[in-house]
């Protein structure tokens, strides 16, 4: 759930990113990753979502848009992913059990 309470984000291992609102009417949904779809966290300053998918990739997506805003790829598939520090970063959590650190793009 958006800390705004007005959206809410699933994903699963059907690959399908989907954003819907507080009454549970679809907004959009994508084909967000090659492979499932395991985290998903609303960013609390901004109108963005970060997505871990078990293709190895964080996602940054507009909630509005469904637009792509920037992707990072680590080197495992990942399975938690944390906006921190007033949302200019993403805490990641891989199924090798590292954490990451990535700087959010603008």
């Amino acid at each position: 759930m958006a800390p705004n309470d007005k959206y809410l984000a699933s994903g699963g291992q059907d690959r399908v990113l989907k954003i819907m609102d507080n009454q549970l009417v679809t907004k959009w949904e994508a084909k967000a990753h090659k492979r499932g779809v395991y985290a998903v966290d609303f960013n609390p300053y901004e109108q963005t979502l970060a997505s871990a998918g078990g293709d190895s990739l964080i996602k940054v997506t507009n909630v509005i848009t469904g637009e792509v805003m920037s992707t990072m790829t680590s080197n495992q598939p990942v399975v938690k992913v944390l906006f921190i520090n007033y949302g200019l970063q993403i805490l990641s959590g891989g199924v090798d059990g590292l954490l990451k650190i990535w700087l959010v793009g603008k």
